[in-house]
């Protein structure tokens, strides 16, 4: 240990390809933190990344919905490693393990909220509001909505509670070229609006809506196509509904993807129909191509995309009020150019230098204390 660089250990629920999982990746690149990770499940898509960067991941096996060995594998990992500082990267209910651990161990924890509690189930809300929450040191949030609510709503006092926005890679993201033909679209497509999303095929990102949009669209329009990047449990599910729907020859699912910004560079539109979020990459992501984005409101989302300007901003699973902004953005292509433009203007804020410095910076803070 020295005194300028805490030792910090950092819980996360799994290492899939995730939003939460790519931050943490931009946080121990960028910042560069002496560090090990715990991952409350085994393999992943992000666990070679992060050993690739050099660092160490202890990788417990879950049997169970709620798994005793799991609590004992992160009591024995604090033990091993006597960090400064534990980080629960992710909260939600699988944050029980690293809540539970620290008490035990007494270590300054800090908890990050990645999704909006809003959307947590109620006895977990209760639970962490009367007991779990009270030894935490630091709770982080990457949507000042989130962490509004923890405040407001008493789980937290207003001292404890951070805000630090989301980062991104922006050397990796640029606009389309007028004359460029992305090469992972059908040639048919290439004269057609894309819109598309990515993001697991899982309940909180509404694929289902997404489906149900799209059918809207193109009883109105029928040169209109739909990607999808992304994969999940719900994949079966979402397919059938679009073999039920007969929108087969209109939707293309690409599955999981590591080649993001070509994936974005097909689009002309961004569409996101989540129903929880915190600070979406995807939506950021977008912004860096220069694409016009509808979502939902959700999370920071009203704050990250300015309605009228950047985008437009739907109400959480309101189909027409969702089709008829994407819409309106199909037949204005002037108007797909101008509010992408002030998009890709207005993600330069959120450069993951940023980011990173705001997490180095967190860690004094805890520390000193």
């Amino acid at each position: 240990m020295t005194p300028d660089r805490p030792k910090i250990l950092y819980i996360v629920s799994q290492l899939g390809q995730g939003g939460a999982e790519q931050q943490l990746y931009y946080v121990l690149k960028h910042l560069k933190p002496n560090a090990t990770v715990v991952s409350l499940a085994s393999g992943g898509y992000w666990l070679k990344p992060y050993q690739e960067l050099g660092y160490r991941v202890i990788e417990l096996q879950r049997t169970g919905s709620f798994d005793v060995s799991r609590l004992t594998g992160v009591i024995r990992a604090i033990r091993e490693q006597q960090p400064d500082i534990v980080h629960q990267w992710m909260d939600g209910i699988p944050g029980i393990y690293g809540r539970l651990a620290t008490f035990f161990q007494r270590r300054p924890t800090i908890v990050g909220l990645r999704t909006h509690p809003v959307r947590d189930p109620g006895w977990y809300s209760r639970l962490t509001r009367l007991w779990l929450n009270r030894h935490i040191t630091m709770f982080v949030s990457n949507a000042v909505s989130s962490q509004q609510y923890l405040v407001d709503h008493d789980h937290v006092p207003a001292g404890k509670s951070r805000f630090i926005p989301n980062g991104i890679e922006l050397n990796r993201f640029a606009p389309r070229k007028a004359v460029e033909l992305p090469a992972l679209l059908p040639e048919d497509w290439h004269d057609k609006v894309v819109v598309g999303t990515i993001g697991a095929l899982a309940r909180r990102k509404a694929p289902e809506v997404f489906v149900q949009v799209a059918r809207k669209i193109i009883d109105q329009n029928p040169n209109v196509r739909f990607l999808h990047a992304g994969d999940g449990p719900l994949r079966e599910a979402v397919e059938q509904q679009v073999r039920e729907l007969n929108l087969e020859p209109y939707m293309h699912f690409l599955g999981s993807r590591s080649d993001v910004p070509e994936v974005l560079r097909a689009l002309d539109i961004l569409l996101m129909t989540s129903r929880n979020e915190g600070t979406p990459n995807a939506v950021m992501e977008a912004m860096a191509t220069a694409l016009p984005c509808v979502v939902t409101d959700i999370g920071d989302c009203k704050a990250l995309v300015v309605e009228g300007a950047t985008g437009f901003v739907a109400p959480i699973g309101d189909v027409n009020c969702l089709t008829d902004y994407v819409m309106r953005l199909v037949n204005d292509p002037n108007l797909r150019q101008s509010m992408g433009r002030a998009g890709y203007d207005r993600i330069q804020n959120y450069d993951v230098q940023k980011m990173a410095q705001q997490y180095g910076d967190l860690y004094q803070e805890v520390f000193s204390h």
